[in-house]
């Protein structure tokens, strides 16, 4: 706050009274002046701003402000250089001036553009002159007013007339007056309206009258009331339902407008339109029908432009790039339009409607339509306008096409079919036929014409045979060939065929028919008596076999026990008197007894496996591994190894027989180990499909990969017996186990990387196929 008293603060100064040689007269003439004029200049925007309150409708307000702003800071400046003779005030003086002229541009900046609209304001004569024209115009007024008066009464007979004319009209168009006073909330109702609201009253509550209406209609006359959704000229127009009982009585149409003179009110015409309702329903029902259906659909006026066009025909013109298509000549061919124009209106005009073929184009596409043409006459019989439907044909007229192709073909492959075949009705009768047929059962074509398929059925068989062909008409499906079925036909002959029959149903024309394949099986029948034959011969022949290879490995064993056991005798009668070589050889010969000895055993297991002496039954494949494991312990231990198995499932195997691949396989993976570490061996099963996959995993030697179908095969060994001892036939009996168990089984190793054996075994029939995780 110090800037303002250094605007005070004429110290810096000396008082104007000292500068200078001032007379006391000059000095005061000067202040005198100075104090007048300020004087003056602050009653002079006074009497400004009490003019400019005092009217207020005077034009241009801001000007007068600014005006009186500029004089009052005129004068303030005049105040100050009163004050300066005494105090030096020059800094006060400054801002004084500053603000006058600041006051100053502003109302120059305001003035300047008003000065237009200051020399387009009237003059006194100007005002004067408008004034003598108000005169005369109020003698003109008076004389207008009184010729208003006359047609005033005119105007008054003449809505007289109007009304009286208004009320024969709404009389007969059946039509009520409502008047409606919002505020009163009171509803005036004539005769006519009355009966269409069926309310006996001619003056009711506005809630009475919403009371007969549904909630929805009520609530929308009342929102109507309320001015609100009016238009621009305050008419409404409204479709309220009457419900009685909770069901809609009547439709009614109210049209109303608001009159807006002394009494504000609603005035209105209602009608009972239930059956015109019933009518623009059903008329939108059908617009909906006609716009759905794939049939094109059009109207046109009496000279053929187009009215109307549902989504179907607008559709295909649009796809069809047809352009400024107005009528229905427009989209008739050439080839067609003589017919449409001669044949086709003429008959609609004499009888209303034609029916028939023809065709429609539009671009580079036309399709053939099946077409009705109905003329619409008015109430003095002239034809207002035609309405047409046409469906197209064109894929009707293909797909009958192409069932007289397929048809053809059908009879060209019946006639070629090596087998009899024969198209049969619902009632037996036999509609087509092929050369096979007419060989098998002896029949003439000329006889087969007049024949149902009954006749040649056996007679035994006639009755069931029809019921049957009953029951597959009812329910048709596709019958293939073979099955349990015992089924002869009778040749003309009376000879009795034994037959294998098919049947597929057919669909012609709209009519169910039945393709029936035969087949003559007489040869077939006649071998498989003798394959029969055969079966019974070779099971006799097997079991005199397997009682064979029994008695030989029985015979062969006991001389070779006793050569081994005489050998070893006699080494210990020899004692130490034997010479080495004799040792030698009488070790020779005990060693040959007994791997003749394994060699048979392993020969006769081998053929036992396919005796069927091992029936196949539910089997835990962990349960086989495990026993595996345990008579293989000793071996196990003594070469260090681990065997691993996992989670095995329940397989369709014989317990025995898996027991005994699973001690071969391991067996094998504990005796072809690296010699530079442990056997490990891992025995897991996962789901493939359908089957059980199986692998024995080791990290022995390996196989070279030429020899992997070899090593399955009767004494293929691999290696020396100096190396590994053996008779070759382990894996040929793990084969045959396998195989005997429905299953497969192969191999995939390399030389020194390990080996892994696969085989496949089918789920018991109380496995679930699941995880074995769990």
């Amino acid at each position: 706050m110090n800037w303002i008293g250094e605007l005070f603060d004429g110290s810096d100064f000396p008082p104007r009274w000292e500068c200078g040689n001032w007379s006391d007269f000059l000095g005061w003439v000067h202040i005198g002046s100075d104090v007048v004029v300020f004087l003056c200049y602050t009653a002079i925007p006074v009497m400004i701003l009490w003019f400019k309150k005092r009217r207020p409708d005077v034009p241009f307000p801001k000007i007068f402000t600014l005006f009186a702003a500029f004089i009052w800071s005129c004068g303030m400046t005049h105040l100050i250089e009163a004050m300066i003779f005494w105090n030096p005030v020059y800094r006060l003086s400054g801002l004084a001036k500053f603000t006058t002229a600041s006051v100053s541009m502003a109302t120059v900046a305001t003035l300047f553009p008003a000065l237009p609209q200051l020399f387009a304001l009237r003059s006194a004569a100007d005002l004067a002159k408008e004034v003598e024209q108000r005169r005369a115009a109020e003698v003109e007024v008076k004389r207008v007013h009184g010729n208003l008066e006359a047609l005033v009464e005119e105007r008054t007979r003449e809505l007289t007339r109007e009304r009286e004319r208004l009320a024969l009209a709404l009389h007969a168009g059946q039509m009520g007056i409502v008047e409606i006073e919002p505020n009163e909330q009171v509803v005036a109702l004539d005769d006519a309206a009355r009966t269409v609201f069926s309310i006996d009253e001619s003056n009711v509550g506005l809630a009475q009258l919403c009371g007969v209406l549904d909630v929805s209609d009520a609530a929308q006359l009342q929102h109507e009331i309320n001015h609100q959704g009016e238009d621009s000229e305050g008419r409404f127009s409204l479709t309220l339902r009457t419900v009685v009982n909770g069901s809609t009585e009547r439709v009614v149409e109210l049209r109303g407008v608001r009159v807006a003179d002394g009494c504000p009110r609603i005035l209105a015409v209602v009608w009972d339109a239930t059956e015109l309702s019933q009518a623009r329903e059903q008329r939108q029902r059908l617009s909906e029908i006609l716009e759905a259906t794939p049939d094109f659909v059009v109207t046109a006026d009496a000279g053929g432009t187009f009215l109307w066009q549902n989504a179907s025909l607008r559709r295909w013109l649009e796809e069809a790039g047809a352009k400024d298509v107005r009528g229905i000549v427009d989209i008739v061919p050439s080839d067609e339009s003589e017919r449409i124009v001669e044949r086709a209106i003429p008959k609609a005009l004499a009888a209303g409607t034609w029916v028939g073929e023809s065709a429609v184009a539009a671009g580079s596409t036309r399709r053939e339509v099946s077409q009705l043409l109905v003329a619409h006459r008015d109430g003095f019989g002239r034809v207002s306008h035609f309405s047409s439907i046409m469906r197209d044909l064109s894929d009707i007229k293909a797909r009958e096409k192409q069932l007289k192709e397929s048809e053809a073909r059908m009879r060209a492959a019946v006639e070629a079919a090596p087998n009899a075949m024969a198209m049969v009705d619902g009632e037996g009768a036999i509609r087509l036929y092929n050369a096979e047929f007419v060989r098998l059962f002896g029949y003439s074509p000329r006889e087969l014409t007049t024949l149902v398929v009954d006749q040649l059925v056996a007679p035994e068989k006639l009755e069931g045979h029809k019921n049957d062909r009953v029951r597959y008409l009812r329910t048709p499906s596709r019958r293939p060939m073979g099955g349990d079925r015992q089924l002869y036909g009778r040749h003309k002959t009376g000879r009795m065929i034994p037959l294998e029959i098919g049947l597929n149903p057919v669909e012609l024309a709209g009519e169910r028919l039945i393709l029936v394949a035969i087949v003559d099986i007489s040869e077939r029948l006649l071998a498989r008596e003798a394959i029969a034959y055969r079966e019974r011969h070779l099971l006799q022949v097997n079991e005199s076999l397997s009682e064979f290879a029994y008695a030989a490995s029985h015979d062969l064993q006991e001389p070779m026990r006793k050569v081994a056991g005489f050998c070893q005798l006699l080494e210990l009668e020899l004692g130490d008197d034997a010479s080495e070589k004799a040792r030698q050889y009488l070790g020779f010969a005990v060693d040959a007894s007994t791997r003749m000895q394994n060699l048979v055993r392993d020969l006769l297991e081998y053929s036992r496996l396919s005796d069927g002496q091992h029936p196949l039954a539910s089997v835990s494949a962990e349960d086989c591994a495990r026993s595996a494991v345990d008579t293989l312990s000793e071996a196990i231990a003594q070469s260090g190894g681990v065997v691993r198995i996992g989670p095995l499932p329940r397989v369709r195997a014989h317990e025995v027989l898996l027991e005994r691949v699973f001690s071969n396989l391991i067996g094998n993976a504990i005796k072809y180990r690296a010699a530079d570490r442990p056997p490990e061996v891992d025995v897991e099963a996962v789901l493939d499909g359908a089957v059980w996959r199986f692998t024995v995993r080791d990290n022995g030697i390996g196989i070279d990969p030429s020899n992997h179908e070899r090593i399955f095969r009767v004494f293929q060994r691999l290696h020396g017996r100096d190396a590994y001892p053996g008779t070759g036939i382990g894996l040929a009996i793990v084969k045959r186990a396998i195989d005997r168990c429905g299953g497969r089984i192969w191999v995939e190793s390399e030389l020194g990387k390990g080996t892994t054996v696969l085989f496949t075994l089918e789920p018991a029939a109380d496995e679930s196929l699941g995880d074995l995780s769990g």
